[in-house]
């Protein structure tokens, strides 16, 4: 208590009397208010179970059949590219279970790009070998238009056509379908079905494919291709479900990471796992060269 009298200040010792006993008993009793019951005063608590990592948020985007990450339309593929020999070393394996086998591959090397297409005739079904071979010849047909698409949307469209085509064609069955575009820089792609494409870099493995629709396939008027389109930070596997259906995951990552793995080591890798050719089996590995992220 400070007392001013006469220009001067004076601090008074606190009386601790009845009364300012009585008022600190009363503090000390007081309850402490409970945060369910006075939120807005505590405000909001944290609940680490409404914290999602994106593994979490790819599988429940996947769920919903959305988008994500949403990829900008714009997102072009490097137009500044020469040779790309000289940035990539691909290598590729296609072995067929019979002689009616419904695998399909091509590697092809355009003006600015690496352009790679796999496609799995749907097994069960007749036509399925024709269904593969015609995404093969569309592709060698439109490689170049293909390489000049610089949206994902442009690429979707052109799916959506061949689905068209092959739909309205006698004894033309389905098929899976993985496209992509290899620059120096980047890939950009789009895919139908179960076959997939992934990418592996010493920090992290993502599929590219996650986002895909595994049914309607293409060729059966209905399918929905889905795009993809990424920073180049690793080696390309695409691949039919002949490896990625008999290989688990952590085998696959444990081979990509030995710097003289190429696709028939991870065709074989599937082979040795079921005691022989189970299924058709096509595998592409685009290698980066001495730059990858695996080995630096």
């Amino acid at each position: 208590m400070l007392l001013v009298h006469l220009g001067m200040v004076v601090k008074m010792k606190t009386m601790r009397n009845k009364g300012w006993r009585a008022e600190q008993k009363k503090n000390k009793e007081q309850p402490v208010t409970p945060y369910k019951k006075n939120r807005n005063y505590w405000g909001i608590e944290k609940n680490w179970k409404h914290l999602y990592i994106r593994s979490v948020k790819l599988k429940r985007a996947k769920q919903l059949g959305i988008e994500y990450p949403i990829q900008k339309l714009s997102n072009k593929v490097d137009e500044n590219c020469v040779d790309m020999r000289r940035y990539h070393t691909v290598t590729s394996y296609l072995e067929q279970s019979h002689k009616n086998g419904a695998d399909a591959l091509c590697v092809e090397y355009g003006k600015d790009a690496l352009l790679l297409c796999l496609a799995d005739g749907a097994g069960g079904v007749s036509g399925s070998k024709e269904a593969s071979s015609w995404v093969m010849e569309w592709f060698s047909n439109h490689k170049n238009s293909l390489e000049n698409a610089l949206t994902l949307e442009l690429l979707e469209e052109a799916v959506l056509a061949l689905d068209q085509e092959m739909y309205g064609a006698k004894n033309v069955g389905e098929s899976t379908l993985v496209l992509a575009l290899i620059t120096e820089s980047q890939i950009m792609g789009v895919s139908v079905g179960d076959s997939a494409c992934w990418m592996f870099a010493k920090a992290f493995e993502h599929e590219l494919s996650l986002m895909q629709y595994r049914k309607p396939l293409l060729g059966s008027g209905e399918a929905k291709p889905i795009g993809f389109c990424m920073e180049l930070m690793g080696d390309v596997l695409m691949a039919s479900d002949g490896l990625f259906d008999y290989v688990p995951m952590e085998k696959i990552k444990e081979l990509m990471h030995h710097k003289d793995t190429d696709a028939t080591a991870l065709a074989s890798l599937a082979k040795e796992s079921i005691g022989g050719l189970q299924d058709d089996i096509s595998v592409v590995l685009v290698r980066i060269g001495k730059n990858s992220a695996i080995y630096i």
